[in-house]
């Protein structure tokens, strides 16, 4: 395969999901105010901008969340192995220690694709800036539970929105390796 090398490109490229990230380091405020313009310049159909984000830097709050996830989970039956190792682990945390999670929410009357467009704009915005992230989905099972929902209306989701996913954000701690991508999973018809 011949790739062409820009910025952008190398970019996309070397992005990777960092699960561990330094906890002494907060964004600044020029990096979130950069991160949330290169958000928001994403495609919207017909311009709808139909997503809100929740900028979480509450360290409490997003600890509560965590844990009232571990208890939810510990003991279910069929976990993923990598999940049963992260919960042997006493310093797991589901934001992976994070300083800030972005919670990305969508018009629930028209679909996540343009937060998901949004979304992938501040992963790359984020890795340009020598920033880490990963997406963080499975801790909205516990924030729709009975015993989560406090906690998720503590987070100001407007009505009309849905939460999708975090997105932890921060300075990495660990520099993962790429793993294996299939480059044969499309068709092309001429």
């Amino acid at each position: 395969m011949t790739i062409i090398h820009n910025a952008v490109v190398d970019t996309i490229l070397a992005r990777r999901s960092v699960r561990a990230f330094q906890r002494d380091r907060q964004l600044t405020e020029a990096e979130l105010e950069t991160l949330l313009a290169c958000g928001f310049a994403a495609p919207s159909g017909m311009n709808v901008q139909s997503w809100h984000l929740c900028v979480v830097q509450d360290r409490a709050l997003l600890e509560e969340i965590g844990d009232g996830f571990v208890r939810m989970v510990k003991d279910r039956p069929n976990l993923p192995p990598v999940m049963v190792e992260r919960l042997k682990d006493p310093d797991y945390q589901v934001f992976f220690h994070a300083p800030t999670d972005i919670l990305v929410c969508c018009e629930t009357s028209r679909g996540p694709t343009n937060s998901a467009h949004l979304a992938e704009n501040i992963v790359l915005a984020a890795h340009s800036l020598g920033l880490a992230t990963c997406f963080i989905g499975g801790v909205l099972d516990y924030l729709r539970s009975p015993e989560g929902a406090p906690l998720l209306a503590r987070l100001g989701i407007p009505a009309g929105y849905e939460p999708m996913y975090f997105l932890s954000v921060g300075v990495p701690a660990e520099s993962p390796d790429a793993r294996p991508r299939d480059a044969g999973k499309f068709n092309r018809i001429l």
